[in-house]
């Protein structure tokens, strides 16, 4: 018996039944054969569309039997789309004939779908539904979908912060469209008109995108996507020109490096004039050619890696170039761990062509990395206290201590033009082995503690060795690497050091001395370790690229002394303050070398480090004799039970 009107309830229980009968096997390709099978009953069943339904694609005779499934799916799409130009090319472009198992695609259908009707839904329903049905299928196939979706809650976020409720909105990485979606959610419920625009590069993503809308009745009368590589060619033009929008929402892809280079010096569209990005990352090519699409008024909100902010080279022009035209009004930065597909985290350029007189000259500067509720051990999302504490300090360009502040062009392009949030306030939070620490910069860099610079400190620094395969070699090696997994506790792990063969320039060059200091590059949490005699006993050691090697000059400064203050708050701060990077934290060895390095006597160094080398070997001392006498205990309990006698220790911890 068919239900009506009782889909919203039963979405989990569906997508259930559908992987149980596709055995828990799935992917973006049967998600996207669900949402086909979805729309065709849709338009078989609700007649609030002008869209024609020909008879070989009504769903009681395409559903009638599985027999031939796939090729009567073929049959009634092909109709569906001659009969209806605006859909040409949206369900075609899969062959069902070539599903591997049309059989179960046919349960989904007789079995799952079967079970309610659409026949009296309202859009609102409908898109109740969908947004349920997405959520879902995103927790489960957070890989595949993650690509072609935002997370939910930076799709809520930016239509808030856009603020626009008539005229033009645009994405040009539009995937399934959600934040076109959302953004006509958000002027429905504040009575405005828009129009929606997009375009997609992945034909797949396009086809769902244009069914995502169709569904909840925006297009194609509202709203109207096109496919294609938005650098290399751009679809919303006219009379040879881009079109300009009044608003635009947009997640290009992070650190995509085929993004178009070789088109961006002919552009003929003028979106280059600002300077054209790096062949390796095209993040910024997207920026460009949202500003190029804005209207007079626009506003463009972009999600973005936080290496746009901070990368030098042809990227630090372009953002020297943006803020002195005073384009730029926002930066917001997010928690890391909101995608799901990857942990980068990213923040939002927000670019006004009609800045308010209080804002010119400015950028605002957001810090909400702290922003955010857990959802798992690998999750985090912005939740609704968190949304409005960022739109309302947007909206009103409030400066709140630790959080927003008004940062001038002049403050800006003495820090060279780097826009990451947490370079401009003063407290920062970090984290060593001894807890969690608040820092102020400020107080730092005021205080009377005479400071210089690590590189004169030192001999050299410099990042390690990339082993090629014919330097690899464990049977013959001139060299043993220490690559990051070596480095625990601040100790190196001599017994797992991969083999390597160097020529005696290489060896020369990377081969470590006592009294060197190594600092991990790459990654969230930093690892310090100095090179001692005993660790150059019976074997060279070299380091890996994902270390710098501080070649410490020991006349004027203490290893473990630089070692102690790089691991103390202060010290952290500046290595986290430093890092870059739009796929993984990285820290340049240029950077390093400026790092302000507190400087008292070679004697109160050698103290001070002292001090920490015997207070970690009395800490290692106290650890081991509590857990031989907790090894003492077990073994009495268990004489005591009576059943010491039935085993033998092998190997105790």
């Amino acid at each position: 018996m068919m239900l009506k009107n009782n889909f919203c309830e039963n979405v989990e229980k569906d997508i259930l039944d559908v992987y149980e009968i596709y055995r828990n096997s799935t992917d973006i390709l049967k998600i996207k054969n669900l949402i086909s099978l979805i729309t065709l009953k849709f338009l078989n069943e609700n007649r609030n569309y002008s869209f024609e339904v020909p008879n070989d694609s009504r769903w009681d005779m395409v559903t009638s039997t599985g027999i031939d499934f796939g090729l009567k799916l073929n049959q009634a799409f092909r109709q569906l789309e001659q009969a209806n130009p605006k859909l040409e090319g949206v369900f075609t472009i899969t062959d069902f004939t070539k599903v591997k198992d049309p059989i179960s695609l046919f349960k989904v259908a007789d079995s799952v779908l079967n079970r309610y009707s659409f026949a009296d839904s309202d859009f609102r329903e409908v898109s109740t539904y969908l947004d349920q049905l997405w959520n879902i299928l995103i927790g489960k196939e957070r890989d595949t979908i993650g690509e072609i979706s935002s997370p939910p809650s930076i799709t809520k976020l930016l239509p808030r912060l856009l603020n626009k409720y008539h005229g033009k909105i645009y994405d040009g990485s539009s995937g399934l469209n959600s934040f076109l979606i959302e953004a006509h959610k958000q002027v429905v419920q504040n009575g405005g008109s828009v129009q929606l625009f997009g375009q997609e590069v992945n034909p797949e993503a396009w086809s769902l995108g244009i069914m995502n809308l169709l569904l909840r009745g925006l297009y194609p009368e509202q709203a109207d996507i096109q496919v294609g590589q938005t650098i290399r060619e751009p679809k919303w033009t006219a009379n040879g020109q881009l079109m300009r929008f009044d608003g635009i929402i947009t997640a290009p892809p992070f650190g995509i490096g085929n993004w178009g280079y070789e088109v961006a010096e002919m552009d003929v569209y003028g979106r280059f004039r600002y300077g054209i990005p790096g062949r390796s990352f095209g993040d910024m090519a997207f920026v460009l050619h949202s500003i190029a699409s804005l209207e007079k008024q626009g506003k463009a909100i972009i999600v973005i890696s936080n290496g746009v902010l901070l990368r030098g080279g042809s990227e630090e022009k372009i953002r020297s170039e943006l803020i002195k035209e005073d384009l730029i009004e926002a930066v917001i930065s997010l928690p890391s761990k909101l995608h799901m597909n990857t942990s980068i985290p990213v923040s939002l350029l927000i670019f006004n062509k009609n800045k308010p007189d209080h804002l010119l000259n400015k950028v605002l500067v957001v810090n909400a990395e702290e922003c955010y509720e857990k959802r798992s051990r690998t999750q985090n999302e912005l939740g609704e206290n968190d949304i409005e504490k960022i739109v309302h300090s947007y909206l009103n360009a409030l400066e709140v201590e630790n959080f927003s502040r008004l940062v001038s062009t002049n403050e800006i392009a003495a820090n060279e033009w780097v826009i990451y949030p947490p370079r401009y306030f003063d407290r920062s939070e970090v984290t060593t082995k001894l807890g969690k620490f608040e820092i102020s910069r400020k107080n730092y860099e005021l205080s009377d503690i005479e400071r210089v610079n690590l590189q004169n400190l030192s001999i050299d620094i410099s990042r390690g060795l990339t082993v090629t395969k014919e330097e690899s070699d464990n049977e013959n090696p001139s060299h043993y690497l220490i690559n990051l997994a070596d480095v625990q506790d601040g100790k190196i792990n001599l017994e797992e050091l991969t083999g390597i063969r160097l020529d005696s320039k290489k060896g020369k060059v990377y081969e470590l001395q006592p009294g060197d200091v190594l600092l991990s590059s790459r990654g969230t949490s930093s690892k310090v370790v100095v090179i001692s005699d005993n660790d150059l006993v019976g074997k060279k050691l070299a380091y890996s690229s994902n270390f710098i090697r501080i070649r410490v000059n020991q006349e004027k400064a203490d290893p473990y002394f630089i070692k102690t203050f790089l691991e103390s708050p202060p010290g952290k701060y500046l290595l986290e303050f430093n890092q870059t990077g739009t796929v993984g934290t990285v820290l340049s060895h240029k950077d390093i070398k400026s790092l302000p390095i507190p400087v008292p006597s070679i004697e109160k160094q050698k103290e001070i480090a002292a001090l920490i080398l015997q207070s970690e070997q009395k800490y290692e001392e106290t650890i081991l004799v509590a857990q031989r006498e907790r090894a003492a205990s077990y073994h009495e309990s268990y004489k005591l039970m009576g059943i010491s006698q039935v085993y033998e220790i092998i190997d105790e911890n």
